[in-house]
């Protein structure tokens, strides 16, 4: 969990709880006086919250309170965000011009990559960008590139402004593929500007409380959030002050970690494996289909590898072009299996190529055209009459059909049904370990929030004490692990003096204005321990388990 996590978290809170404008921002929300590095846009958690709020309201006219529901909300956000990912990836599966095997491919990758799970329902500027620029990338698989080039536009406007990175390799591949002229994807780029900054740029100026500011600098009194961190980012370069990695982190490390088992099979995806010949050998051949697609995600991600500060989430936009070679991979894999050993060809399933498919190619097996050829005598020679000639131009229709189809049958070594039989049932088994890995790593995550954990055992203990309010002291590390604001309660008061720079004076003196504590620290003066909370501290490959550590402690003044 990130500082952003926290702020998309707080501005969800208020979203669907409460309503705050002008000098009612300061009393409703904690942003001003937590604000984090850099702004960030409200506008992805509202719409969010847009969502969010049909429900809040008819759950609290049935209930008479809503405090019960509160840290529900959290949950209704989060599966609010994760549904809008999964829209969006569906969206983009069911847009590719592959065969039904390669589509089930694509769910079957999805569902196998623990960042992709992970990430899908964080309240992230980077998630909230991953949702736009899926959706983008199914409206170009679809032939709508203008809609694509908006799409990716008002998502570098809005929620990540990185997603320009991504968006100029996107229209480049465009331009050479002659999918949109110059001139509209200038337009349609133009247009989704001026339609962003004329919505983000009020609301984000008055919930930051920009307005006010005599010497805003940049727009003056005007706040575009996403302008600011391009600023931060690239003329103050201050990103690096929050750690560095290699150049080759993305590509040898963060990628193969991200896309798990669709690593192998997006290698697989620039050659193409068919059946070729009377004796059906294997030939391979290299496949460009999918490179016009797949090449501006490896150019993003070798321009965001100049950025010395790296993480997985900033290439997260990425991923599903690199799925969708996977898909490709992997399905290919399924196809030639099917063909090989007659899987599915009556009711048209994984062997059977969608509409979209390359069955129409040069490349098709010859077992296809054999199929193919057989059912077309077999039309030719279904409207016959009984006479005579009739009957004898239906026998030479079918010694013409036995000797067609003799002469194309197909006959497949042991050799290679073998070969293929072998991929099948590897890809089965790397899909497998990819699943147990992704489980693995959703119960570490799940296990891993301990400010989260934190703050609900100090509730639970100050209830069975009747201790019903009092000042809580949340430390930065607790705020990242799990603290979200739909977890307070009334009564009492949270504070993270400490969290920001300007105010860490006052985190030394917290016996002076606290009744208790979430520390990183197991003893502070005037504070006595309550207890401790674990957290993820690496794996023991000899024990072969978990291993676990104290992370937090509560304290409690006296």
């Amino acid at each position: 969990m990130t500082a952003e996590d926290g702020l998309n978290g707080s501005q969800k809170h208020k979203g669907p709880n409460k309503a705050a404008t002008g000098c009612a921002i300061k009393s409703s929300f904690d942003h001003l006086s937590y604000p984090g590095v850099v702004p960030r846009s409200f506008l992805p958690a509202t719409v969010v919250s847009f969502f969010v709020r049909p429900i809040k309201f008819a759950l609290e006219s049935v209930l008479a309170s809503s405090s019960p529901l509160k840290f529900f909300y959290q949950y209704l956000s989060r599966a609010v965000l994760g549904f809008l990912t999964c829209l969006s990836l569906s969206s983009l599966g069911s847009s590719l011009p592959l065969s039904r095997a390669s589509k089930v491919s694509f769910v079957l990758i999805c569902v196998t990559q623990p960042h992709l799970l992970y990430y899908s329902s964080r309240p992230l500027p980077n998630t909230f960008a991953l949702v736009l620029s899926t959706f983008a990338f199914s409206n170009w698989f679809k032939g709508r590139s203008l809609t694509c080039i908006f799409l990716l536009t008002v998502a570098s406007c809005t929620c990540r402004c990185d997603i320009l990175v991504l968006a100029g390799p996107v229209g480049l591949s465009m331009l050479a593929t002659r999918k949109v002229s110059f001139v509209m994807g200038v337009v349609a780029g133009l247009a989704a500007v001026a339609t962003s900054l004329a919505v983000v740029v009020p609301l984000d100026t008055v919930m930051w409380d920009n307005y006010s500011k005599p010497n805003s600098g940049g727009l003056g009194r005007f706040l575009w959030a996403e302008g600011t961190v391009l600023f931060y980012n690239t003329v103050e370069n201050k990103s690096s002050d929050w750690g560095t990695s290699p150049w080759w982190w993305y590509f040898g490390s963060a990628l193969p970690k991200a896309l798990a088992g669709g690593t192998f099979f997006a290698a697989l995806s620039v050659v193409k494996v068919n059946l070729h010949g009377k004796d059906a050998k294997l030939r391979i051949s290299v496949n460009t289909l999918l490179l016009p697609y797949t090449a501006p995600a490896m150019v993003f991600v070798a321009l965001y590898s100049l950025l010395p500060h790296k993480e997985v989430r900033f290439v997260m936009p990425a991923i599903p072009l690199f799925n969708v070679a996977a898909a490709q991979g992997l399905g290919d894999i399924i196809d030639v299996a099917s063909l090989c050993w007659g899987w599915g060809r009556r009711d048209g399933s994984l062997g059977e190529k969608g509409d979209e498919a390359e069955e129409a190619e040069e490349g098709a097996s010859v077992d296809e055209k054999g199929r193919r050829s057989s059912e077309r005598l077999k039309r030719r020679t279904r409207g016959t009459t009984k006479s005579k000639s009739s009957k004898s131009q239906e026998g030479s229709g079918r010694n013409t059909h036995k000797k067609e189809k003799a002469a194309t049958a197909v006959v497949i070594s042991p050799v290679t049904k073998a070969a293929t039989l072998l991929t099948f049932l590897g890809s089965l088994a790397l899909l497998g370990l990819s699943f147990l890995f992704t489980c693995f790593y959703l119960y570490v995550s799940r296990h891993n929030y301990p400010g989260g954990e934190a703050i609900s055992l100090l509730h639970s203990t100050l209830d069975s004490r009747g201790v019903d309010g009092g000042k809580i002291h949340v430390c930065n590390k607790a705020a990242m692990t799990g603290f979200t604001r739909f977890l307070e309660r009334p009564g009492w008061e949270y504070v993270k003096e400490g969290y920001e720079e300007g105010n860490k004076e006052r985190a030394d003196g917290l016996q002076d204005f606290v009744d208790f504590a979430i520390s990183e620290e197991k003893e502070r003066p005037g504070f006595k321990s309550m207890g401790a909370i674990m957290g993820y501290a690496g794996i023991d490959l000899k024990g072969r388990k978990v291993k676990w550590e104290e992370t937090l402690w509560i304290l409690e003044r006296g």
